[in-house]
């Protein structure tokens, strides 16, 4: 059996290779091959032409760190990642999924957050795509903000719970979903907004159990 651990943070040389654990006269190592995400981003365009969809998830992960202080530049790698999806053959409901994802990950301060929903909308409309749901297409189309941020709330929940089982996945691997049941039972979208953004830079499971278990 092969071990990998999957490194997502922002630190180019932090490369850790093994694990050790010792207690008294016991020791146990354990020692596993690496990828570092970071070094995908030297052939960028191979991941913007991939069909696979971890390449998506990884290309928006790394214009989320790109743009750690530029918000501007995140809108609109934002809009351009969705773009791509549909023109390397995503439909409606796979463009979705994967965005609920990209948007908890690049997030976006709420003007500029309606103005990359907008730039979506205005794509998916000349293009006769179905990205937006019925809802959120009733509410753009007759101005009605009040009834997006509804339909937008009732999904909350299940969007947070479908990015942090994503995260976890791709950084920790089988670790990293078996906290998933314990997750499942946070009703407070808070605190599970609090677990992905921890999720994004934890060193290991156990310091994404902390915004959870000393409550």
């Amino acid at each position: 059996m092969a071990g990998f651990a999957v490194l997502g943070d922002a630190q180019p040389g932090w490369r850790p290779d093994r694990f050790a654990y010792e207690l008294l006269d016991t020791e146990l190592g354990y020692r596993f091959s690496t990828v570092k995400l970071l070094d995908y981003g030297r052939d960028e365009a191979a991941l913007d032409a991939s069909v696979n969809p971890i390449s998506a998830v990884v290309l928006a992960h790394l214009k989320t760190l790109q743009t750690a202080h530029d918000a501007e530049s995140r809108r609109v790698a934002q809009v351009r990642l969705v773009k791509g999806l549909y023109q390397r053959g995503y439909n409606a409901a796979q463009v979705r999924q994967l965005y609920r994802l990209m948007e908890m990950m690049m997030a976006l301060p709420a003007p500029l957050a309606k103005l990359a929903w907008k730039d979506i909308y205005d794509f998916e409309k000349e293009k006769g795509m179905t990205f937006i749901t019925t809802p959120e297409r009733v509410a753009r189309e007759e101005g009605l903000e009040e009834g997006l941020e509804q339909g937008l709330e009732q999904g909350r929940e299940e969007g947070l719970l479908e990015g942090i089982e994503s995260l976890l996945e791709l950084r920790f691997a089988a670790e990293g979903l078996a906290l998933m049941p314990e997750i499942r039972q946070i009703r407070d979208a808070e605190v599970l907004r609090q677990v992905l953004a921890r999720a994004k830079h934890a060193a290991s499971p156990d310091d994404v159990r902390q915004v959870w278990a000393n409550r």
